[in-house]
């Protein structure tokens, strides 16, 4: 009997398999997942250039937020220039802003106005002292440029302050207003009679000025807007 033949004489006996046709079964991992009937196990390699234990591109890392969109539990960032939570108080009245700016036109016209009283009262006062005429109003020119610049000075101080929301402002607005009306009614009363038109013209367009400029500066929107910074 040859070593391939199987014991008793069986000729049909061709030794044991090839190597590599039979393998023994490896014993099933009890802790795996299941898997459905036909589906492939991933093979478990990283995409070409990233290290093992990152994720493929295009998928955040486990346990951080999603880029542009804010972390739970914090504040969404304020607007720029104010911290995050800031609340602004309410805006700025035009009322208060048109004030401000009539004011700043009366103010101008007063240093307009007052540069040639004053520069007037010393010619005049000249022309008095040289005649022997006894008049004085050369007087009477300089002190109403002097109350000129002082009205302007109030009015450009009050319209600043005004506007930045304080009380006081509002107060030496109206003092200032107040000596433009009262210079006004004197100009008027001062050349009645007399041909003097542009005086009369310059004195309305002052009055006018102010008396808006003031109920402006008084309007109910502007005293709510002052009062709530208290």
């Amino acid at each position: 009997m040859t070593d391939w033949e199987q014991p008793g004489g069986d000729p049909q006996y061709q030794g044991p398999p090839p190597t590599g046709q039979w393998m023994p079964q490896q014993p099933a991992d009890p802790w795996a997942t299941p898997q459905p009937d036909g589906y492939v196990q991933p093979s478990g390699h990283q995409p070409p250039g990233y290290p093992p234990g990152y994720p493929a591109p295009g998928y955040p890392a486990p346990g951080y937020p999603t880029p542009g969109y804010p972390t739970p539990g914090y504040p969404t960032p304020g607007y720029p220039g104010y911290p995050a939570g800031y609340v602004t108080g309410p805006a700025r009245p035009g009322t208060a802003i048109g004030a401000a700016v009539l004011g700043y036109i009366s103010a101008g016209l007063l240093v307009l106005a007052g540069s040639l009283l004053l520069f007037g009262a010393s010619f005049v006062s000249d022309v008095e002292t040289a005649a022997g005429s006894g008049t004085d109003y050369g007087s009477e020119l300089a002190l109403d440029g002097f109350v000129n610049m002082i009205a302007a000075g109030l009015l450009i101080a009050g319209g600043v302050m005004l506007t930045g929301r304080n009380p006081n402002g509002r107060i030496m607005f109206s003092i200032g207003s107040g000596l433009v009306i009262a210079e006004t009614l004197y100009w008027l009363v001062r050349f009645d009679g007399f041909t003097a038109t542009g005086f009369v013209v310059y004195s309305v367009l002052f009055g006018a000025l102010t008396v808006v400029g003031l109920g402006l500066a008084w309007a109910p929107g502007v005293s709510s807007w002052i009062s709530a910074k208290r």
